[in-house]
């Protein structure tokens, strides 16, 4: 290693604010990766992209800051509601009950 003058090292510039403060841009909301969106809901993250991109509202709401994609945990729950099913409850003269 030599020795004498080190440069610094600048931090890199970058136009996007940062979507990983958890004070971020959305009420305050963390907003997720399509990795970490995808963890959450235990999917592939293919199935995302393919929900955002194929199929027309299939998958839940997303936020896009130019060319990156982000999900609000409230978002992923809204989903997650929208597609519970319910059971209808057995009626006395049902006789499959």
């Amino acid at each position: 290693m030599r020795s004498g003058f080190k440069h610094p090292i600048r931090p890199r510039q970058t136009r996007l604010p940062d979507l990983h403060n958890p004070i971020g841009p959305v009420q305050g909301e963390h907003l997720l990766t399509t990795a970490e969106a995808a963890k959450f809901l235990a999917i592939p993250p293919a199935t995302l992209r393919f929900w955002r991109v194929r199929s027309y509202r299939a998958g839940p709401d997303f936020i896009k800051v130019e060319r990156s994609v982000r999900y609000t945990r409230q978002d992923l729950l809204s989903y997650v509601s929208r597609k519970r099913v319910r059971i209808a409850q057995p009626t006395k003269g049902n006789p499959r009950a």
